[in-house]
This record gives C-alpha cells, structure tokens and sequence, in this order.
C-alpha cells in the first residue's frame, strides 16, 4: 500500500521544536513588491509565526533602488532577526544582487554566496527552505537516503541545486536532470528516490518511475480551473510507487516551517555575536 507523506505532521513536529525555545522572539522583516501578497504566502507565514512567538515586519516597494536600501536597512537594524525577500518581484529586478546585499547571517532563504557555498562544503548552519522540507520529510517517515539512487528534476539554486546538495551530504548517489536532459524518463526509472522541482504541471506520469520509487513532489501549479497540482501526476504514478507526497498537502507546509527554523538559527547566530 502506497504511504502519502502528508506534510502536516511533519511541520508540527518542528513547530513543536521551536515554540520550546523560550525566551527567543525573532523578528522577521519580509519585503515584498507593493501590491501583491506572494499567493496568499503571507497570510500562512502570519499563522505560523504565532505558533511560535515570532513577529513579523512587512515592507512594500515600488522600485528597484528601494528594494535595495530597504535590504541594506534591514540588514543592519540589530532588532531583526532575519530578512525574507518575499517573491514575486519584477522580473527585470537583479534578485541576486539584493540578496547579496544582505548579512548571511540573516539571510532566512540561504540564498546569499556565502551560505550557498558553505552548503557546498556540508558546513552550512543555514539552508534553503525547500530542500530543508525534502530531507525533514524523508526522515520523518523513517526513508533512508544512503546508498540510494535519486534523481532530482531541476536545477534552481533556491530547490534542485541545493536539494541534491544535501542528499549528496546524506550519501545518496544524486543525479540531476533539467530542461536541457534528453530522455529524462530513462534516467527517472532508474531512480529509488524521485524529487521533481521543475515547475510544471503533471510533467512526471507513470512511464518516469519504477515500481516501489519514492516520489517527492515539490511543483506547485496553477490549473486553468484554480485547482493546485503537483509536477507530479499523482493519480497515474500512485499505484506504482512505495510513497509519495501529495499537492496540496505535502511538502509546502513543511517549507514553511522550515523557513521558521532558519529564522530562529539567525537569531541565534546574531543574538551571540
């Protein structure tokens, strides 16, 4: 019988870790482009910042120069704790740029240089909240990772890049596949552990796994009839797989929480310093 890796408990169990740390009351400033509120993503990070006892500061800009001195701000204000630079902005702001404006000591997403190569190293305190999710859920349900053939379906430096960096550190044997893979089904057949972040819809069916596969889906999709769907096309990989994580319902609510973990290391990083 297939196992659904449902997100929630999983998220329960750090939010249960990190409402124990009494006396840690990190503010976290998240800066956002005026007008849009990132699909809703706001409104989950305020939940979860009660369960918690964290606070929340939101900034709104209207052009690329204020994105930048509002980083450079927030950066150097000693009462936060971290700096989320909520998605999306235009698509001609230099998001790198910004990013790297910011202390990687509150840097909540792990995106800047420095923490980007000390995950390289396996010396990193902070790391991406995505892959933190995929690793959080495979241990939960107890699915080792070592010694274990994995494909990871995409290569961005916030998912797929840093996602096979930590199996790798977890001794998986990771190979990655992106849109210029030819034949990707031929490599995802091989795979004990399937981790599609690609961004689109249903793009892995049943012809891509091999029978008993572990299926991680991280696609979150916009369906012409409003519904959210994985990249997986769950109901056609289901009966083929040993266990899989659904859309909605899976590894989002994990990234969330993840996202807190990395807020209250920040805290601790700059609280001792």
């Amino acid at each position: 019988m297939v196992n659904i890796l449902k997100g929630a408990p999983v998220a329960d169990a750090i939010y249960e870790e990190l409402s124990k740390m009494n006396g840690a009351n990190p503010l976290l400033s998240i800066i956002k482009y005026k007008g849009t509120d990132a699909g809703g993503y706001l409104k989950g990070l305020t939940k979860s910042a009660n369960r918690v006892n964290a606070r929340l500061q939101v900034t709104e800009v209207e052009h690329y120069d204020e994105l930048l001195k509002t980083v450079q701000e927030m950066g150097a204000n000693d009462c936060v704790s971290g700096v989320l630079l909520l998605k999306p902005f235009p698509k001609d702001w230099n998001f790198r740029e910004a990013v790297k404006l910011l202390p990687p000591s509150k840097d909540v997403d792990a995106l800047h240089p420095v923490n980007l190569g000390l995950l390289a190293q396996n010396l990193a305190l902070l790391m991406p909240a995505t892959p933190q999710s995929i690793i959080q859920i495979l241990d939960f349900y107890n699915i080792p990772i070592e010694g274990k053939n994995i494909l990871v379906i995409g290569r961005s430096e916030a998912v797929g890049l840093p996602a096979a960096l930590m199996l790798l550190h977890r001794n998986g044997t990771v190979t990655i596949a992106h849109s210029r893979t030819k034949d990707i089904p031929s490599l995802s057949v091989k795979a004990d552990i399937l981790v599609v972040a690609i961004g689109k819809a249903h793009f892995v069916n049943e012809t891509f796994v091999k029978n008993g596969a572990v299926v991680i889906d991280v696609g979150t999709n916009m369906t012409d009839d409003g519904k959210v769907v994985g990249d997986v096309d769950f109901d056609s990989v289901m009966p083929l797989v040993s266990a899989i994580t659904p859309v909605p319902g899976g590894v989002g609510s994990v990234t969330t929480a993840c996202l807190f973990k990395n807020l209250f290391t920040c805290y601790y990083m700059n609280h001792s310093a």
